[in-house]
């Protein structure tokens, strides 16, 4: 967990990010950018229950000293963790889970032991997860995952939004993210296909050249909802936000949008394995106010221009 302070005065604002993977990490990043104070590191281990249920009392205990009076004060929890990815099996996802589970605990404790403070849970979800082979899904849609890990990702926005909750629930569903190469953290296809071209790798991709996807940079996701925690933005028409482009690109467009970057043909092989070839596209009347995304074409330029100054694929 990463614990940041907004505001310097009375009025101070805390945020608990949990998770520094891909999402968080760039989350912390932005909020740091706006101006927010780093207070502290907590590290949470996914593997051992006993040397984590240790680190969840420190977190408690600090998180509880810390808010303790905390009278007028607001604390923004940031749910970005997780291992899994869309072909997590059963095991893993209900392992990850059980540290959801574990974590939720810990914060409802602290917000009931301090009454005066407004608590705010923000949980980083997955339209793709909760929506996979519906197109043009609107706000009539209802998610019907088709794997343990959306099962997963439903459970959790079923958690924090339960009658009763001592906070104030919001949900933002990413659509697929597109991320610069960075090590110890998951490749995106985009990224992937950036590299091996780089590298004059072949890639393999699951799915078809007609399966349809949709895009985001994880720059506009950080910069979007880092902007709502530190301005304490209340414009809310719903607790839940889909964060997507909106325009949705075929497998086959992103290769060639890869290759009109590089200046390059890609080696790639496409899977006959219909594991993962369903369509998810997204209607433009989910679009949150405020919500701007770049297009694809720049945020692959992003990733190339970013591993070439990095060296990262020398």
């Amino acid at each position: 967990m990463i614990l940041l302070r907004l505001q310097e005065n009375v009025e101070a604002e805390w945020v608990a990010v949990f998770g520094i993977g891909l999402i968080g990490s760039s989350i912390v990043a932005a909020l740091k950018a706006r101006g927010a104070r780093l207070e502290g590191r907590y590290p949470i281990s996914w593997n051992e229950p006993e040397e984590r249920a240790q680190q969840l009392e420190t977190i408690e205990t600090t998180l509880t000293t810390t808010l303790a009076d905390a009278s007028g004060r607001k604390l923004q929890v940031v749910w970005s963790a997780g291992r899994c990815g869309f072909e997590a099996s059963r095991a893993e996802a209900e392992e990850e889970q059980s540290v959801f589970d574990e974590v939720l605990a810990v914060v409802e404790r602290v917000a009931r032991c301090t009454p005066s403070l407004s608590t705010r849970f923000l949980m980083i979800g997955s339209a793709g997860g909760l929506f996979e082979g519906q197109r043009h899904v609107d706000r009539r849609s209802r998610p019907k995952p088709h794997r343990a890990y959306g099962r997963l990702k439903l459970y959790q926005e079923e958690s924090i939004q339960v009658n009763g909750a001592p906070w104030t629930p919001e949900i933002a569903r990413l659509t697929s993210v597109v991320a610069p190469l960075r090590d110890r953290q998951r490749q995106g296809l985009i990224s992937t296909l950036v590299a091996n071209g780089l590298r004059r790798l072949p890639t393999g991709i699951v799915g078809r050249m007609e399966t349809l996807r949709d895009f985001i940079s994880v720059d506009d996701v950080a910069a979007f909802l880092a902007r709502r925690i530190s301005d304490g933005d209340n414009s809310r028409e719903s607790a839940v936000m889909t964060l997507a482009s909106f325009r949705p690109a075929s497998l086959a467009e992103v290769q060639m949008l890869v290759e009109r970057v590089l200046g390059r043909r890609l080696f790639v092989s496409y899977s006959l394995d219909p594991s993962n070839d369903m369509d998810i596209t997204f209607s433009p009347d989910l679009r949150p106010p405020g919500w701007s995304p770049r297009d694809l074409l720049s945020s692959v330029r992003d990733i190339y221009r970013d591993a070439l100054a990095r060296g990262a694929v020398s």
